[in-house]
């Protein structure tokens, strides 16, 4: 009866299937450990919001990536739980590099582009908890130019890497999840209950 309840709470968008099945077109090789490694990150962010006491009200698949929805409040503590995610890439990617040299890879590559201070993204998020503790409403502001500094550069490397460095469409794609995890309304919008 658990397991059918866990799974109620999950919902599975169209853009995710689109994803999924994009990565596993373009991926290659690289689709099973991708996923496998997205998976683990998302549950090491579960298990820290268990340990926590934070309570998950369900899980949504995106084409952007996965998004678990829990009752956070903003509060400093809940930045465990966000680093927890990229936490589980690091010991994976430093466990498996000999073993499984391509899991390892796509850990690593998960733990570096999570914590870019991107809002939607483990670092943007981890950002928007710590730096306006610090800093009051400038550190809101600092989160957001860093942020958009962040999405414009990976814009322009997309455009220059796909167009100049003929590095096929890969750079591009990363470009365009970049801009689709981008919030417009930053930095007026409360810290979401989302990680």
């Amino acid at each position: 009866m658990r397991l059918q309840a866990l799974f109620s709470r999950v919902r599975v968008t169209p853009g995710f299937r689109v994803a999924l099945c994009a990565l596993i077109c373009l991926g290659g090789r690289l689709a099973l450990p991708f996923l496998l490694a997205a998976g683990l990150h998302e549950l090491g962010h579960l298990a820290a919001l268990r340990l926590l006491g934070i309570r998950v009200s369900g899980l949504e698949l995106t084409g952007s990536g996965a998004v678990l929805r829990a009752e956070l409040h903003g509060e400093l503590r809940e930045t465990w739980a966000v680093l927890a995610g990229p936490a589980v890439n690091l010991v994976l990617a430093l466990c498996f590099r000999r073993l499984w040299p391509v899991f390892a890879l796509c850990n690593a590559i998960q733990l570096a582009a999570n914590l870019l201070p991107v809002p939607g993204l483990d670092g943007g998020r981890a950002c928007a908890l710590v730096l306006p503790a610090l800093l009051g409403r400038a550190g809101s502001w600092v989160c957001a130019i860093l942020g958009w500094a962040v999405v414009l550069g990976a814009v322009c490397f997309g455009v220059y890497g796909t167009c100049c460095l003929r590095l096929g469409l890969m750079p591009a794609l990363a470009a365009g999840f970049f801009l689709l995890r981008l919030p417009w309304d930053l930095p007026n919008r409360p810290a979401a209950d989302i990680i």
